[in-house]
């Protein structure tokens, strides 16, 4: 995305205003115009708003994104949402207490650079000041349980991680992606039957045996990031939330839940059309009082990369306890791709995350369209 001059924003939140929005909204537009004529915005902060603004004004968007986003809108509010377009680096917090353990640097370390979003999504930009040595290593666990499940994914769709875009090969080591310079080269073998390409349709699929993972591990990353992004007056209804992302080990008795379901939503052409910009946000729930927002859970994180978007619940929540028979969220909350392309082109799925025990030789097989003039080999 190219930087937004002010007038482009300030002529959006104008058109954005004059429609049929509650009035708190519309003070908060003036207030930003406000400080947007005054330059106390910054290029990132203006760039990051556009965006955010393109995503209220869904008037001209398919049908599917339209009644998502009303029924969105008639429920939550965003409530938190960073926009990672640029090269910036920003710290989340100024004292150095983790959130996580409680503990200051009168007991611990805060060595480590703590990334807020983990760096296989391809954050670079975004840190949190409030995250201890000790846990920063443990959440470490959580993430590689993520990173392991995505990548094939990740390499198919040039992810670039902590030591760049990473490599895929198969269990017999025959067959392997690689990326060099950005540049995809695929070795395979035919008897593992690993990578086929449909001519016609310009598809190629590839079939391979995933990394091991826990699926319980990838809900409790994400829950994770949503709780480093969350402002820190919400995270009183959250305390057992904090402890059960801390039990990496999974087997505390304490906590089980049978409702951890993640969406994920991919790109239908990954290496076109996918998400401009890493984005993570937090919905919360405007009124638990009325009767939908009451069969809804208080907060919603969502995070978008490369070509894919999960959606979750943030689960223990103290103000979700009316939700005992809540399975997983309804709908899907409209992501950039929706507005800008259409819901046809992200295909959806729902991840089944309640699992405890280390999943070990699951099948992932993807498609994605092949042109030739993509800068990939294959031998």
């Amino acid at each position: 995305m190219t930087d937004i001059n002010k007038e482009e924003l300030i002529s959006l939140l104008i058109r954005i205003g004059n429609k049929d929005l509650d009035d708190q909204t519309k003070r908060n537009f003036t207030k930003k115009i406000a400080d947007i004529e005054a330059n106390k915005l910054s290029q990132t902060q203006i760039n990051k708003l556009f965006v955010l603004m393109n995503k209220i004004n869904a008037g001209d968007y398919d049908e599917d994104t339209k009644e998502r986003t009303k029924l969105l809108n008639e429920i939550y509010i965003l409530l938190e949402g960073y926009y990672l377009n640029g090269n910036e680096k920003f710290f989340l917090g100024t004292n150095k207490k983790c959130r996580f353990c409680g503990k200051s640097e009168l007991d611990t370390t805060f060595k480590n650079i703590s990334h807020a979003i983990p760096n296989f999504t391809g954050n670079r930009t975004l840190f949190s000041n409030y995250e201890c040595d000790l846990c920063n290593n443990k959440f470490g666990k959580l993430e590689s349980h993520m990173a392991n499940f995505m990548n094939l994914r990740h390499t198919l769709t040039a992810i670039k991680g902590k030591n760049n875009i990473p490599s895929f090969k198969t269990i017999s080591g025959k067959s392997r992606i690689d990326h060099k310079d950005r540049i995809g080269k695929i070795k395979y073998d035919q008897e593992d039957s690993f990578f086929s390409l449909d001519e016609e349709d310009k598809t190629a699929t590839f079939t391979a045996t995933t990394r091991s993972y826990v699926p319980v591990a990838i809900y409790k990353c994400l829950t994770k990031m949503a709780l480093t992004i969350m402002p820190e007056d919400e995270l009183i209804y959250f305390e057992e939330t904090l402890k059960w992302i801390s039990d990496v080990q999974h087997d505390s008795p304490s906590y089980n839940l049978r409702s951890l379901y993640a969406d994920l939503s991919t790109t239908v052409s990954p290496l076109n059309n996918g998400f401009s910009t890493i984005y993570c946000q937090i919905y919360k729930n405007r009124d638990t009082r009325k009767f939908m927002s009451s069969i809804m859970p208080y907060m919603v994180f969502v995070l978008a990369y490369g070509s894919f978007a999960f959606q979750i619940h943030i689960p223990l929540c103290s103000r979700d306890i009316q939700l005992t028979d809540f399975k997983q969220f309804p709908f899907y909350i409209p992501t950039s791709v929706d507005y800008h392309f259409g819901s046809s082109f992200l295909q959806r799925e729902v991840l089944d995350l309640n699992g405890k025990e280390k999943v070990v030789g699951e099948k992932q097989q993807h498609s994605l369209k092949w042109k030739r003039n993509d800068s990939t080999n294959k031998e």
